[in-house]
């Protein structure tokens, strides 16, 4: 049973280690998205106001839900401020930053998180491929 111990140790030091450092860990992003893909027929609607995080983690533009289109991501690079990526994993959003997008409010093959108990009234389908930003 000593010789088992003695061949673990090594691996499980690694796990002890990366479990216990000091890092803060980044708050979970919500990030609902459709099956929308650049090239698919979109809606034509526009949206524009800053990105801001919501009291659930919720990307919105004034109190409308964001659904981004199939493969985007997002991250929390520092406290207070998300950044959604673009499928080859360029920034096209920040939270505080104005953002301009076509599409329109609909549930229709949106899922994720923020969408449930929602009506098409309070969500916006970002039917475009957003431009990295600067």
């Amino acid at each position: 049973m000593g010789k088992l111990v003695r061949a673990l140790s090594p691996d499980l030091l690694v796990m002890v280690a990366a479990c216990s450092a000091s890092q803060p860990s980044a708050p979970a992003v919500s990030l609902p998205t459709s099956n929308w893909s650049p090239g698919d027929v979109g809606m034509a609607s526009l949206i524009e106001g800053t990105l801001t995080s919501d009291s659930k983690g919720c990307l919105v533009v004034d109190d409308v839900v964001l659904i981004w289109p199939k493969g985007y991501t997002a991250r929390t690079p520092s406290q207070g401020t998300t950044e959604v990526l673009g499928p080859s994993g360029t920034v096209v959003a920040r939270t505080g930053v104005k953002i301009s997008a076509g599409g329109g409010r609909s549930l229709v093959g949106a899922s994720g998180p923020c969408v449930e108990a929602r009506d098409s009234d309070s969500v916006f389908q970002v039917n475009a491929e957003l431009p990295a930003l600067s």
